[in-house]
């Protein structure tokens, strides 16, 4: 239970709880910090085993970019109920490895708004196995999604909007 954490904002919260299970990994439950919220802090530094992070209904304004660790799953409540939402110019949340060996990593039941200053809302770099589902991804002024030499990268249930999705080999 994220909520019962010390700190403010969120982010600093989220991060608290987040260091309890870094090297164990395990479900974190972030649903009890909902309404609108501040991540000034990336909340995933550090972490080396695989974690389910559930987010609560609201929108959680981001300033700092994003670690995606390996086997990492960010669970909202829906496209329309979870919000991440950019405040500054920077890819939120960045998965980046040398090679395609990390586990299923999965981001589900979100939006990802740049606020049309964003950079990128998610950037993926060697994914093995990566699912995006269920998301609204608009305003970045790059790419929403920027899959960069990922195996197998699958979207459902996605709207994406102008600006939202970028392919390349490297």
């Amino acid at each position: 239970q994220c909520h019962l954490f010390a700190g403010a904002p969120a982010g600093a919260k989220i991060a608290a709880c987040v260091a309890s299970i870094r090297a164990t990994g395990g479900v974190l439950d972030a649903r009890g910090i909902d309404g609108a919220q501040s991540i000034t802090v990336d909340m995933m530094a550090g972490v080396t085993a695989p974690v389910t992070l559930h987010l609560g209904v609201g929108t959680y304004t981001i300033s700092a970019a994003q670690t995606w660790p390996t086997g990492f799953r960010l669970l909202g409540q829906g496209r329309l109920q979870t919000v991440l939402k950019s405040s500054t110019a920077v890819a939120q949340w960045t998965h980046s490895y040398a090679t395609n060996t990390e586990t299923y990593s999965e981001m589900a039941h979100v939006a990802l708004d740049g606020n049309s200053v964003g950079t990128t809302g998610l950037l993926i770099q060697k994914a093995a196995s990566f699912l995006v589902q269920d998301l609204n991804i608009s305003g970045f002024v790059t790419n929403g999604v920027q899959n960069r030499g990922g195996l197998l990268f699958t979207i459902r249930d996605s709207k994406i909007f102008a600006n939202a999705i970028g392919f390349d080999s490297n």
